[in-house]
């Protein structure tokens, strides 16, 4: 039987209480327990919005995701044409350019060196919780509702702001090792069933680039049990990434 989440989002769900004293580990057990990227899912509908220097553009995207690090990305334009479909990996990175027909692919340094971070960060796009699986049993407080963790990895330090009723970021901040904020993320309207706990409406600033991008997830299959297939464009041109 099928206990996951399938539905159309269009409201926001109750909050899961928990208690205000705790200490990292069992929180951070707690709050790894509502990450999307613990189970395959296929993202049916998001509406997204990508604002920079050279102006504004709207894309109808999907997403669908293997553990544990394999995603597949369509984004079609207001036509409804699919105009980019990505593949990426834990090594590799394929993109069909259906517009340019151009077919590009790299390893996954590509997506360090164009972004900032790793193809492993990407699960904090959806408000995941990246730690380090500390041992220690440091006691934590949560004040106003909201409690701060900062994390280091990759030479990079995750900052998170939980709100300590939802056990879920309610934002993220991502600093380079001159600290540095590179990439701010927020989320708001969160929505839950069983275990899951998502939030609908994603903000994402890159500040050394000057550009956002805004997420609104309509449509989600959580767990999902289908396929990911790239069929590499026929006859592309084909670009290496560098």
């Amino acid at each position: 039987m099928n206990t996951g989440c399938s539905f159309f989002l269009n409201q926001e769900r109750r909050n899961i209480p928990l208690s205000e004293n705790s200490t990292i580990v069992n929180l951070s057990e707690r709050i790894k327990n509502h990450d999307i990227s613990n189970a395959n899912f296929f993202i049916e509908k998001a509406d997204v919005k990508f604002s920079g220097p050279e102006g504004t553009q709207k894309f109808l995207a999907s997403l669908k995701f293997i553990r544990p690090d394999k995603y597949l990305i369509s984004l079609k334009g207001a036509t409804g044409i699919e105009a980019l479909r990505i593949y990426l990996s834990g090594d590799s990175i394929l993109i069909n350019d259906r517009i340019n027909k151009k077919l590009y692919t790299g390893n996954s340094q590509y997506i360090k060196k164009k972004f900032g971070f790793p193809v492993s960060f990407i699960p904090l796009i959806f408000g995941d919780y990246i730690s380090t699986n500390r041992s220690d049993d440091i006691e934590v407080k949560c004040k106003d509702g909201k409690l701060g963790l900062t994390e280091g990895i990759s030479g990079l330090n995750i900052k998170y702001v939980m709100d300590c009723n939802k056990a879920k970021a309610v934002s993220i901040g991502v600093e380079n090792s001159l600290n540095q904020l590179g990439i701010q993320i927020s989320y708001d309207k969160f929505f839950e069933k069983g275990n899951c706990l998502q939030a609908k409406i994603i903000n994402i600033i890159d500040n050394q680039r000057h550009t956002s991008i805004s997420i609104d997830i309509d449509k989600i299959q959580l767990p999902w049990e289908g396929k990911i297939e790239f069929i590499p464009g026929n006859r592309y041109e084909l670009v290496q990434l560098l």
